[in-house]
C-alpha cells in the first residue's frame, strides 16, 4: 500500500510538471492606486477597486494565465518603487507616465533592472484646475516683500493649513489689504507627489523665484499624498491650482462635490492645453521572470481583439481624442500567420 501511495504521489507530481504554466495560476501582486479615478480607484462603500486601467491590467494578467492580489498603491509607495525598487510588486496598476529619464534609470541602475514599462495603454493631457474668482483666499492674495522666497512660501503653506474654512463675516479680510509698494501677490499651487507634472513645476519654479517681484506672482508648490487631499485644498480655497491629468483632477473635484458641503464645481476653470502625458503599466521580473512579456502579449492581444475599446467605451462618455484614437489603432497590430510548412518536409515527416 505504502509503495503505491508514493508511485501515487510521484506520478501527480510528474503530472504537475507537465502541465502548461497557464493552468498553474501563479498569483501576481499588484500595486494599485486607491485615488486616480477614473483610471483607478477604490469605492470606499465596497473595498472594490474601479477604472479603465483596473480592468485593462487585471484582465490581462488573467489572460497572460495568472491570479493576482491587490494591495494599495499610495504615492509614496511608488516613487520608492520606480527610484529604487524597494517594493516588492510585479505590476503597477496606476497612471504612470512613461518617460525617458525612468528608462534610463531602469537600463543604468542594477536595482531597477527586473523592471520594465509595456507599451502606451493611454493618453492623457497634463492640466489644472483653478478658480475663477479673483477674490481673495488663503491660496491666494498677496503677502509682504520683506522676507525671503523660501520663508515666505513656509509662512504661506503653515497659514492655509492652519486655516479653518467656514462661512464668517469678511474671513479673508485680514489677508489682503490693498495693493501697496512692498507687497507681492503670491499662489499656492499643489500636485500630487511622484508625478511628473510636479517635477516639471519644481524645475520651472526654481528658474523662475528670483524674478517673482512684478507682474509674476510668488508661486508656492505643496504636494499631496493623494489627489483627494489636493482636491480638498482646492475646494477649500487653499490652491489656486490643483495640477495632474485633466480626467483626474475632473473626477476627483466632482467626486468631492457630491459629498455633503462638498461642493465646489461652480466658478472652477480647467486648463485648456497641457503636457502630454503617456500611460503605461510598469512590469517586474523580479519575482516571476515571464510575466512582462506575457503580460505585454495579454495588453496586444486585448488591443486587436476589441477588448480595450469596449473597455473604453464603458468607463468615458466624452469619445477618444484623435491622439488616443491614433494610438488605438497603432496598439491594433496584425495577428500573423505562421510560415507554412515545405512540402519536403510534409512528405519526410509522414515516411
Amino acid at each position: 500500500m505504502e509503495v503505491a501511495t508514493r508511485i501515487g504521489f510521484l506520478a501527480f507530481a510528474l503530472a504537475a510538471m507537465l502541465v502548461p504554466e497557464r493552468t498553474l495560476c501563479q498569483e501576481i501582486t499588484i500595486g494599485a492606486r486607491e485615488d486616480a479615478r477614473p483610471f483607478v480607484w477604490r469605492d470606499g462603500d465596497t473595498g472594490e477597486y474601479l477604472g479603465f486601467l483596473w480592468d485593462i491590467c487585471t484582465k490581462a494578467t488573467q489572460r497572460a494565465g495568472y491570479s493576482f492580489h491587490a494591495i494599495p498603491l499610495r504615492a509614496e509607495d511608488k516613487a520608492e518603487f520606480l527610484n529604487h525598487g524597494t517594493r516588492n510588486y510585479d505590476l503597477l496598476c496606476d497612471p504612470t507616465t512613461i518617460t525617458l529619464y525612468r528608462m534610463k534609470n531602469f537600463v543604468e541602475k542594477g536595482e531597477l533592472s527586473h523592471l520594465s514599462f509595456s507599451p502606451i495603454v493611454f493618453v492623457a493631457n497634463g492640466a489644472y484646475a483653478s478658480h475663477s474668482s479673483a477674490e481673495a483666499r488663503p491660496g491666494w492674495g498677496e503677502t509682504s516683500d520683506s522676507q525671503q522666497t523660501p520663508q515666505r512660501c513656509a509662512d504661506l503653506l503653515k497659514q492655509a493649513e492652519e486655516e479653518i474654512v467656514e462661512k464668517r463675516a469678511d474671513p479673508w479680510i485680514t489677508m489682503v489689504p490693498p495693493t501697496n509698494k512692498g507687497r507681492l501677490r503670491f499662489e499656492i499651487w499643489g500636485y500630487v507627489k511622484g508625478s511628473t507634472i510636479g517635477a516639471v513645476l519644481e524645475h520651472e519654479n526654481s528658474l523662475k523665484q528670483a524674478d517673482s517681484v512684478g507682474d509674476r506672482p510668488l508661486v508656492c508648490l505643496k504636494d499631496f499624498a493623494s489627489h483627494e487631499d489636493a482636491a480638498d485644498w482646492f475646494c477649500t480655497d487653499r490652491l489656486a491650482r490643483y495640477f495632474g491629468d485633466a480626467d483626474i483632477i475632473k473626477a476627483t473635484i466632482k467626486s468631492r462635490s457630491e459629498r455633503p458641503g462638498g461642493s465646489c464645481t461652480s466658478g472652477v476653470n480647467f486648463s485648456a492645453d497641457g503636457t502630454y502625458e503617456p500611460y503605461a503599466y510598469v512590469t517586474s521580473s523580479r519575482n516571476v521572470l515571464e510575466f512582462p512579456k506575457k503580460f505585454e502579449y495579454a495588453l496586444y492581444e486585448m488591443f486587436t481583439d476589441g477588448t480595450v475599446e469596449r473597455l473604453f467605451t464603458g468607463h468615458f462618455s466624452s469619445g477618444k481624442s484623435e491622439y488616443l484614437r491614433t494610438l488605438f489603432q497603432i496598439n491594433s497590430i496584425p495577428r500573423g500567420t505562421p510560415p507554412s510548412q515545405p512540402k519536403e518536409a510534409g512528405l519526410k515527416l509522414r515516411q
